[in-house]
């Protein structure tokens, strides 16, 4: 068992350490996306200012910072993963990881490690934007360690469902950014954008349902202190069990995008 572990964390720091160094060859494309993901992350800040009295922006202007941050967490990865399978096929990475008998999944999701640094160099031109023009420092939260953990919990679940929609992406010959429909939906009546407890009824039941907005609530309640819909041990259960779920889906697709590559090859994935 151990070695088994040993065997894994050796595959996940060469993974990680071979998807920085080809960041780190493309870091002038890595900064152009960066600066477009901030322009579009800006528009969705400065609409919300535009609602928002300026008395309430002590209030109001870190939730709606970290609400774009998780926007951000949420699209990245299916960019970053999602554009890149077809690549890894066509190349013939995926017969190399194989070969060597080595996890083609963990080296897929050890691609969004680097896409995090988009984030973070997005998020932070963001705060820079919004400290200049409202005067709020964003970093004023009333519980740092329950918004890393909500942080942290909805890259996990991006990266999931972006594998997913990968792998989806392969069987059905389709790119994963097109299948990827539900992200915005989800950002603004999934209860990311806004509080699930402000939505109407049937938006509230579509909140509950969505994965997105457990994280979401664990966020506000780190950041405002609002009490989260199911409160803060309810969403972190049901956090948990979407976790479970989005695992369950990429083993699923994962497994039978990869039959049909093994039997008939890259024309099984639509490649040729």
């Amino acid at each position: 068992m151990l070695g088994g572990i040993s065997r894994i964390l050796t595959q996940f720091t060469v993974m990680v350490w071979a998807h920085s160094k080809r960041a780190w060859r493309m870091r002038y494309n890595l900064v152009n996306w960066a600066i477009i993901d901030a322009l579009w992350l800006l528009i969705f800040v400065f609409a919300g200012l535009a609602f928002t009295p300026p008395g309430d922006y002590v209030e109001v202007v870190p939730v709606l910072f970290f609400s774009v941050v998780m926007w951000s967490l949420m699209s990245t990865p299916v960019w970053s993963i999602g554009n890149w399978i077809k690549f890894y096929v066509a190349i013939g990475l995926m017969d190399e990881v194989e070969a060597s008998s080595a996890s083609h999944t963990l080296f897929l999701a050890t691609r969004a490690i680097p896409s995090l640094a988009i984030s973070l160099l997005s998020s932070l031109g963001v705060g820079l934007m919004l400290y200049s023009s409202t005067g709020v420092n964003i970093f004023s939260v009333r519980s740092p360690p329950l918004l890393a953990l909500s942080l942290l919990i909805l890259a996990l679940m991006s990266t999931l469902y972006a594998l997913g929609l990968a792998f989806i992406g392969l069987k059905l010959k389709v790119p994963a950014p097109s299948l990827d429909v539900m992200n915005l939906a989800m950002f603004f009546i999934g209860g990311v954008a806004v509080d699930v407890e402000t939505l109407i009824w049937p938006l509230r039941l579509v909140a509950v349902l969505t994965p997105y907005s457990h994280p979401a609530e664990i966020m506000r309640y780190a950041v405002a202190g609002d009490r989260p819909y199911l409160g803060f041990q309810g969403e972190l259960l049901a956090s948990l069990l979407f976790l479970a779920l989005l695992t369950l889906f990429v083993v699923v697709t994962r497994h039978v995008a990869y039959r049909d590559y093994r039997t008939m090859g890259p024309r099984g994935v639509g490649l040729t």
